[in-house]
């Protein structure tokens, strides 16, 4: 392949940082690929005739990659998606956690509010309510008419159809 590159993990993902699902659609295809040739390689060795088993061997080869060449390929992809997972955009776990602490009293003006020992009850922001079917406790919200359920981040993300990262950021700049 002229004029391509050949371009390290890291600078493929600091060039397609957005590409995970594409990386973790790869990976499940190359997986999928090994446990073929897996298959395979395990049928041909249960045959009895030598020649057999070595024609069928390199016919095995030549229909797909050699399989050191897939793992390596495996490796890569996984090295990239981890680096995917762990882009934060700049927002430290200190920041992760001073959001994590924000009231969800000042998210939303919830109707009929009710403070309890152990916080508080209100009708759900996400569906017409009469009655207070949304409560948060020890900073985990439900919904018991079934909306969903989840911690404050999940509540952003909920309400406003952010990501994790743009709820955190949300949260940030609202402090």
């Amino acid at each position: 392949m002229d004029g391509i590159p050949n371009l390290t993990v890291s600078e493929i993902f600091e060039a397609f940082p957005s590409e995970l699902p594409t990386v973790q659609r790869e990976l499940r295809r190359l997986n999928k690929e090994v446990k073929v040739y897996e298959k395979f390689v395990h049928e041909i060795e249960a045959v009895d005739d030598e020649l057999s088993r070595l024609f069928l061997m390199k016919v095995l080869e030549i229909i797909y990659m050699r399989h050191d060449k897939r793992f390596d390929q495996i490796t890569k992809l996984k090295a990239l998606q981890r680096m995917m997972r762990h882009d934060k955009k700049g927002i430290s776990d200190a920041d992760i956690d001073r959001a994590r602490e924000y009231p969800y009293e000042d998210l939303h003006s919830f109707h009929k509010l009710r403070k309890t020992r152990t916080g508080f009850t209100a009708c759900c922001p996400f569906h017409e309510d009469k009655n207070a079917s949304f409560s948060v406790r020890n900073k985990k919200w439900i919904c018991f008419a079934g909306c969903g359920r989840g911690d404050i981040f999940d509540f952003v993300k909920k309400q406003h159809g952010y990501s994790f990262l743009d709820a955190v950021e949300y949260l940030r700049a609202r402090q």
